[in-house]
């Protein structure tokens, strides 16, 4: 009885779920080769996409150090230059909406795609 009452509770207060909803990731992996006009656009886009609470630049310096902290200096030690993109993580409202923010960069000319693929963009999935 008391589940029902739970229910009539959270449906008059416009809630019908006591699972928080839980926040996914985009990761939007910069090409090397993208012009100076290509990043400012793509960071318009980063900033108006809707569901987004936050985002944030890494730089491929940062993107380095990340690298470097989980793998170690010996690996990155032998490696002839930085081979990090720069990226964009975008911290998504919604879990579930990940995909429908991710496939906004899906084309985007700044975006490190391999030919044919939207390998420039990672999402979380449910």
């Amino acid at each position: 009885m008391s589940a029902v009452l739970l229910a009539l509770v959270l449906a008059a207060c416009g809630t019908t779920s006591t699972t928080p909803q839980r926040t996914g990731m985009v990761e939007v992996f910069i090409r090397d080769g993208a012009t100076p006009a290509q990043l400012r656009a793509l960071e318009e886009r980063v900033q108006a996409v809707p569901g987004v609470s936050a985002y944030k630049y890494v730089s491929k310096e940062e993107a380095l150090r990340r690298f470097r902290e989980r793998f170690g200096d010996r690996i990155v030690a032998n490696l002839p230059m930085n081979p990090m993109p720069a990226s964009y993580e975008l911290t998504v409202n919604d879990a579930s909406s990940s995909y429908s923010v991710a496939r906004r960069f899906f084309d985007d000319p700044a975006v490190d795609n391999d030919p044919g693929t939207h390998n420039g963009v990672k999402w979380t999935r449910e």
